[in-house]
C-alpha cells in the first residue's frame, strides 16, 4: 500500500534501529517487573525474546 500511495512506512522512516530500541527498551522493563517476568519461560535471559520480537516487528 505504502508503495502505491508513494508514502514512506515507519519502518522506512525510523529504520530497524529505532525498532531495536524499542524492543530493548520494552525488555528492560520486562526484566525488572516481578510481575510479568515470570511470564517468560527463559526467566531474565531474554536475548531470544528480543531478538524474536525485533524481527517480526
Amino acid at each position: 500500500m505504502s508503495e502505491q500511495s508513494g508514502e514512506k512506512s515507519v519502518y522506512d522512516i525510523c529504520g530497524a534501529d529505532f525498532f531495536v530500541a524499542l524492543v530493548d527498551a520494552f525488555y528492560d522493563g520486562i526484566e525488572t517487573d516481578q510481575v510479568l517476568l515470570p511470564m517468560y519461560p527463559e526467566g531474565s535471559d531474554t536475548v531470544g525474546a528480543r531478538h524474536r520480537l525485533a524481527t517480526f516487528l
